[in-house]
């Protein structure tokens, strides 16, 4: 055999209540291709019970394997189990959102008999008042005593019950420090998303005489630090008269800023209800907007994709284990399956070190090709530092790849042969992002019942750089099957545990959710997103 590596099967013929109770680890899968191809009847069948409830997956796997026969020329490892490293990765605050900070202008200070006497102004609030205070925050005053002023800065600022003015109470004197840490996005209601939205409008239509009061207070909640961000007055309309372009656009056209619409339906809405906010730019909540739990989850949803559309970032990367210097780049090869035409699409899209996006592109239309054909990468690693000299980054040091799916045995050589032409000697890691092939897998909780193991578990194999990791529950229920995706680092010399933590992280972010990550990463998810190979035009539609 030409693969070295031993195969490992453990024969089961004792029952899913005993699997438990011996405190057992196990991992059950199967090749989905091979078995699709080898008879679709057999594959429906091990499909419809594997893929959604978790202990019936496993009692239907058991009497398998406990038939399951091999000739005898096969020799099975000795080991019973297949050991693994278990990382848990969602414990780490590793998400910068928003600072609670505001811009400031710090006056003048005069040492007085009762202390230190700032002057400061609040110049995202009331820029012309000038206010006076006598600190007390050691940490602020040992700051002030380094400082020559006047000078602008960012600060914290507060105003409690029994104070007589607004306080600076922390002073941001390192840019680094301004951002919250946390491990879950929906952090961004107490401290405010990551980039905060100005000079923007939000135009709420409303239908149905909905209160949207809550909206506007998660707004405001969501993107503090803002300036110049209005929601302005409600357009009324009755679900039976539509909504009136000329009315919208003459509204629009008396604004300064840019304008948001933000659409409030109770109920499902014909889809032609809409056609008259074509090429505007617009969201659409769908359900009710009375206060409660639920539903202020669900508008805080809504909010977050209305900031995202007028430019605001939700949430940003914390540590990535590079620097300035380091970015990521995610790649994805789609090819026409329909008609006539033979051709692919080579999506590739640029993030910075903290996983904010920099950039896409897409070469449309070339030769079909499974694997990577070098002058594509080359003319799209071009645009791709197109982006960062036009937004003054500095040119890489360091790459890490993504690629949607397996590698062919020439890419690695083609994108390491692009890189060098591009930007000449850079170090590189090329890892795969695998959505497919992925096993039932399933972890014991306190009282001995199989259920789903949490985002963040990377249960991996470090000797050969291969990680099953779990990304999003994508059910409620702990009995549901979950997908994860699989991991392979294919080159590069950066420690495995690392581009492990960095392809979780990167399912945090441009996530369209508060509560919980994407499956893949920003980056091959953005290729994903973007290599469509239809060429009819569609028009998205944007629930709540």
């Amino acid at each position: 055999m030409a693969n070295s590596r031993k195969i490992q099967l453990q024969p089961w013929s004792i029952t899913v209540d005993k699997i438990l109770a011996d405190n057992a680890n196990f991992l059950a899968t199967f090749d989905y291709h091979f078995m699709a191809n080898y008879s679709p009847a057999l594959f429906g069948k091990v499909t419809e019970n594997t893929s959604k409830n978790l202990k019936k997956a496993i009692q239907f796997i058991n009497p398998v394997l406990d038939n399951f026969k091999l000739p005898d020329y096969f020799r099975l490892s000795e080991e019973k189990y297949f050991k693994v490293n278990i990382l848990k990765l969602e414990t780490k605050n590793n998400l910068l959102v928003g600072s609670q900070s505001e811009n400031v202008t710090l006056r003048s200070k005069t040492a007085t008999q009762y202390g230190v006497r700032l002057e400061y102004t609040r110049d995202d609030v009331a820029p012309d008042e000038l206010i006076a205070i006598f600190p007390k925050n050691e940490t602020v005053l040992e700051q002030l005593g380094q400082l020559t002023l006047p000078i602008s800065i960012k600060a914290r600022v507060e105003q409690k019950n029994g104070w007589k003015h607004p306080y600076i109470t922390k002073l941001f004197t390192n840019p680094n420090d301004i951002h919250t840490k946390s491990n879950v996005q929906s952090a961004c209601f107490y401290n405010g998303i990551y980039k905060p939205v100005s000079n923007w409008n939000i135009l709420p239509i409303v239908c149905d005489n909905l209160n949207i009061e809550i909206f506007k207070e998660l707004v405001v909640a969501f993107n503090k630090g803002s300036v110049y961000f209005t929601i302005l007055p409600s357009v009324m309309i009755e679900a039976n008269d539509g909504i009136n372009r000329k009315q919208v656009q003459e509204i629009l056209r008396t604004q300064e800023s840019k304008t948001m619409i933000a659409v409030f339906c109770k109920y499902e809405m014909p889809r032609d209800f809409f056609k008259s906010l074509r090429n505007l730019k617009h969201q659409i909540y769908q359900g009710d907007t009375s206060d409660n739990k639920q539903n202020r989850a669900k508008l805080s949803n809504f909010v977050c994709k209305c900031l995202e559309k007028s430019g605001g970032i939700i949430a940003a990367i914390a540590d990535t284990h590079t620097n300035e210097n380091g970015y990521f780049i995610g790649i994805d090869l789609g090819h026409t399956t329909h008609g006539e035409e033979v051709f692919s699409n080579f999506a590739t899209v640029i993030f910075d070190h903290h996983g904010l996006l920099i950039g896409h592109t897409i070469e449309k239309e070339i030769p079909r090709k499974e694997n990577l054909i070098e002058n594509h990468c080359i003319t799209a690693f071009k645009k791709l530092a197109g982006f960062l000299i036009e937004n003054n980054l500095p040119p890489p040091k360091s790459l890490v790849i993504h690629r949607d799916g397996k590698l062919h045995s020439t890419d690695i050589t083609s994108l390491t042969n692009t890189i060098r032409t591009v930007w000449g000697e850079v170090a590189v890691d090329i890892v795969e992002i695998i959505k497919s092939g992925f096993p039932v897998i399933a972890m014991k909780n306190d009282k001995g019942t199989a259920v789903t193991p949490p985002s963040g578990n990377s249960y991996q194999d470090n000797d050969h750089k291969y990680s099953i990791l779990v990304t999003n529950s994508q059910a409620e229920e702990q009995s549901a099957v979950i997908s994860p995706i699989i991991i392979k680092h294919k080159f590069g010399n950066t420690d495995f545990n690392k581009i492990i933590d960095q392809v979780y992280w990167f399912t945090k972010i441009y996530t369209n959710n508060l509560y919980n990550s994407t499956r893949l990463p920003a980056t091959t998810l953005k290729a994903n997103n973007i290599v469509g190979t239809s060429k009819k035009q569609h028009k998205s539609t944007y629930l709540g």
